[in-house]
C-alpha cells in the first residue's frame, strides 16, 4: 500500500489590525507568526492596505504562511476602515489691522480652529497682525478620523496718517483750506467743514476739532484729529 505522509501542523497568529481612516493613505500591515508570510484581502497588495480603495466598513484580511513542506496555513483578523468626513470653511477677509474680529464658520460644526489670531472660533486682525495668515480646522478627533481644513486669511496694515498743528486764525479770515494731513488723498471732516475747507466766518470764535480720514489702496482706514483755535475780533472803540 502508499504511504501517507502526515505533515506536522504549524501554529499560525495574525496581530490584531485595528482600524484606519480612509484618508490615512497606505498602511503597512505587521509581521504574523511565523515570520515569512504574506497578507492577503481587500484592498491588499505586497503586505500593504489601501483603506481609499475599499470604502468604509470592516474587511477580514488573512495572514497565509506556506511550509517547507508546501502546507499552506492562514489567520484572519478584522481591520476597520472609518470614514474621515469631508469639512467645509467659509472664506474671510481681507482685513486691516484695525479691523473688529470675525467669527469663523465650519461645517460640520464641532471642530476646533488653530491659527494665529484666534480665540475659540474668533479671528481677530488685531492679535493675528498684518501679513498672511493659515487657520486650520480640525474635525473628527472623536471618531479617531481627524480632517485638517486650512484657509488663508490676509490682513493689511492700516495706512501712517500724521497732522501738523494748525495756528490760531481769526473770526471773519476768508474760508481756511485745510492741509494739515499727510497723506494727501484723503478728506477732512467736522463742524463748520465743507469741501476740505474751514468756514472760519460762520464757526464764531472757540475750539473746534478737525478730522481728517484717508483710505488706503486696501481699503484700510486711519484718521488724525487736532484742535483750532478761533479768535475773537478785539473790540475797537472810536470816540467822536
Amino acid at each position: 500500500p502508499n504511504a501517507i505522509t502526515v505533515h506536522p501542523w504549524v501554529n499560525i497568529s495574525a496581530p490584531e489590525l485595528g482600524s484606519v481612516c480612509n484618508s490615512s493613505g497606505l498602511q503597512a500591515l505587521p509581521q504574523g507568526t511565523p515570520n515569512g508570510g504574506y497578507w492577503e484581502g481587500p484592498g491588499v497588495e505586497n503586505n500593504t492596505f489601501d483603506p481609499s480603495s475599499t470604502g468604509t466598513g470592516d474587511f477580514q484580511l488573512h495572514y497565509v504562511y506556506q511550509s517547507p513542506e508546501m502546507c499552506v496555513f492562514k489567520a484572519s483578523q478584522t481591520l476597520t476602515v472609518f470614514d474621515a468626513e469631508s469639512v467645509t470653511l467659509e472664506e474671510i477677509g481681507p482685513f486691516c489691522t484695525n479691523s473688529v474680529g470675525s467669527s469663523l464658520v465650519a461645517y460640520p460644526v464641532g471642530g476646533e480652529w488653530a491659527g494665529q489670531g484666534i480665540d475659540e472660533d474668533i479671528f481677530s486682525p488685531i492679535d493675528a497682525g498684518p501679513g498672511t495668515h493659515e487657520l486650520t480646522y480640525t474635525y473628527g478627533m472623536s471618531q479617531g478620523c481627524p480632517s485638517n481644513t486650512t484657509i488663508e486669511v490676509l490682513v493689511y496694515n492700516i495706512p501712517e496718517v500724521s497732522a501738523t498743528q494748525m495756528s490760531a486764525v481769526c473770526v471773519g479770515t476768508e474760508g481756511l483750506e485745510l492741509d494739515f494731513a499727510l497723506p494727501i488723498g484723503g478728506e477732512y471732516w467736522g463742524t463748520w467743514i465743507e469741501n476740505n475747507n474751514f468756514d472760519v466766518a460762520a464757526s464764531g470764535s472757540g475750539y473746534f476739532e478737525l478730522n481728517y480720514t484717508y483710505i488706503s489702496p486696501e481699503g484700510c482706514t486711519n484718521s488724525a484729529t487736532i484742535e483750532l483755535e478761533v479768535l475773537s475780533l478785539p473790540s475797537t472803540n472810536i470816540g467822536l
